[in-house]
């Protein structure tokens, strides 16, 4: 079963003007499902930027222990 945050993490992967080519399809298809995919990306996107700067401040500070 993919999960909501596997998927972001794939369409996130994909380059720019697949999103582009996706977010003009949905957006025609539904604009409340474009919305709420722009929302989860954004918020996946958030999460990602959170964990990277979290293992970056651990780096540092299993640096300043050494």
């Amino acid at each position: 079963m993919v999960t909501l945050q596997d998927l972001i993490t794939k369409i996130l992967a994909l380059p720019p003007r697949d999103l582009e080519l996706i977010g003009q399809g949905l957006a025609f298809y539904s604009p409340a499902q474009a919305e709420r995919l722009k929302n989860a990306i954004s918020f996946g996107q958030q999460e990602m930027d959170a964990l990277e700067n979290r293992e970056r401040e651990y780096e540092m500070m299993s640096r300043e222990e050494e």
